[in-house]
């Protein structure tokens, strides 16, 4: 049987502790040029280790450097004549 235990949160946190540490300038960069608040995203899925045994971790780690918004918002009526000029 898998279980969860003190490895495996460990390895959660080291992992997760590596990602901040590798991407510490890039969090740090879009912190800087956020109008508000940056959201981290870290998350941990847990599977079973089919092959090893054992707990599968897989780890990550997301962040929004630059947000882009853009909306188009049209209407088309098919029927409608073009006028002139604008054909």
């Amino acid at each position: 049987m898998n279980t969860i235990g003190p490895k495996t949160k460990d390895k959660i946190i080291a992992d997760l502790s590596e990602m901040l540490d590798t991407h510490l300038e890039d969090v740090n960069t879009a912190f800087m040029e956020t109008d508000g608040a940056l959201t981290l995203t870290m998350s941990a899925k847990l599977d079973v280790a089919r092959d090893a045994g054992g707990v599968k971790i897989e780890t990550r780690l997301s962040f929004t450097k630059q947000k882009i918004a853009e909306r188009y918002e049209s209407t088309v009526n098919e029927r409608q004549q073009d006028l002139p000029g604008m054909g």
